[in-house]
């Protein structure tokens, strides 16, 4: 699952294949991933940074934003 935490504390959960709003990545504080969706971002934002062997990984800030603005 691919959890959001936006600015207004709301949290919004997705999956691989769903979409999510483009104008949420300016509003986007931190991103959680595991599962499906870590795999995911592994193979198609590779440039984020990431903890090898971990099976849930949190981003913030402008990485954060990255994977909601691409997803």
């Amino acid at each position: 699952m691919l959890s959001i935490t936006l600015t207004d504390n709301r949290q919004i959960s997705r999956h691989t294949g769903e979409s999510i709003p483009y104008n949420l990545a300016e509003q986007t504080l931190q991103v959680q991933a595991d599962g499906d969706e870590l795999m995911f971002i592994n193979a198609r934002m590779p440039g984020l940074p990431q903890r090898i062997g971990r099976s849930v990984q949190r981003w913030f800030g402008d990485d954060a934003k990255f994977i909601v603005g691409n997803w």
